[in-house]
């Protein structure tokens, strides 16, 4: 039988799963409206899916160069590694901003 993952609380907004091997973990967001969530930069590249509500990305490359855009259901965005970025749930909708990042597992590095 699969094991089912319960995930832990990383943060007020974020449940991780790690699964028992080394390729990927998965965090589910759920960021009530008008919050914001930061992500620190990890050393490998991640992908985020954009299940539910409408939000704001500020990606921050450097202390001189950010990246912004706005993002809606269904939507699916690219981190590379070493990347800093926030998500603000905005208030265009009337629900939560539920998002899910890929990315490799901790543990690796």
């Amino acid at each position: 039988m699969p094991e089912i993952l319960s995930g832990v609380y990383v943060n007020n907004y974020t449940k991780r799963y790690q699964p028992p091997f080394d390729e990927f973990e998965m965090d589910s967001c759920m960021i009530p409206i008008g919050h914001t969530l930061e992500f620190p930069s990890i050393q490998g590249p991640s992908i985020v899916i954009v299940l539910e509500g409408n939000g704001d990305l500020l990606e921050i490359h450097n202390k001189d160069e950010t990246y912004s855009m706005s993002l809606q259901s269904g939507d699916v965005f690219f981190v590379p590694a070493e990347t800093h970025f926030q998500l603000t749930a905005s208030s265009k909708g009337n629900t939560d901003f539920h998002c899910y990042r890929a990315g490799i597992n901790s543990r690796v590095l």
